[in-house]
């Protein structure tokens, strides 16, 4: 209801863990939530909605979202949601064939564009939590590009920091189950306004 009664709000990401375990159970549940959504939705999955050891990490995820990377042009900007699959060992690397796709999206982009990326784990050296250990790697990608904002995921935490002009976002979780890392007690969701090449952003609390 939070997003459905803000008539400002034109498109919604959910930034990984979308479920508990992955189980194509949660996914039955999640997806008609999410239908609900009077915006449009792009989503991504993050370490808790894989199935690690199966020949498919994303089959369940895919079975309702198919898509677990996309670019979508949005106004002035183009949004970029780019997936990192967990490894079993919990080390978060984005592998190859990520980059290599991210380059290929980049170079259909004018390099005066401006971009959002979203990512389930975070892209940010200086962040929280534990970030990927190739994070440079993808930034390096968009090194000739207008970057201007990442969206990072993987750690449950309202926070906020700026290094090479682009702004590097993380929130707390908006789940009433889940608690935040940071053990922080609010519950919420980041609202961003992109006008023009300019940012804005606020955190709305959500009920518990």
């Amino acid at each position: 209801n939070t997003i459905n009664n803000d008539p400002d709000i034109d498109f919604v990401v959910v930034v990984g863990n979308l479920t508990g375990s992955g189980s194509l159970q949660e996914m039955a549940l999640l997806y008609p939530a999410l239908q609900r959504l009077d915006a449009p939705y792009f989503c991504l999955p993050g370490e808790q909605d894989q199935q690690i050891d199966a020949l498919d990490p994303y089959e369940n995820y895919q079975r309702y979202f198919q898509r677990n990377r996309w670019r979508e042009n949005w106004g002035a900007w183009t949004i970029i949601g780019l997936d990192c699959p967990s490894e079993p060992n919990g080390v978060s690397v984005m592998p190859v064939e990520n980059l290599v796709w991210l380059e290929q999206q980049l170079a259909r982009i004018d390099s005066s564009r401006p971009l959002a990326l979203f990512c389930p784990r975070s892209v940010d050296p200086d962040g929280l939590g534990t970030p990927l250990e190739n994070g440079a790697d993808v930034l390096a990608r968009f090194q000739y590009h207008n970057l201007l904002l990442v969206v990072n995921g993987g750690f449950h935490s309202n926070h906020h920091s700026v290094r090479d002009e682009i702004l590097f976002v993380s929130s707390a979780c908006c789940s009433s189950v889940i608690e935040n890392d940071d053990d922080s007690e609010e519950k919420g969701i980041q609202l961003f306004n992109l006008d023009g090449p300019t940012i804005a952003h606020n955190f709305v609390h959500v009920p518990r």
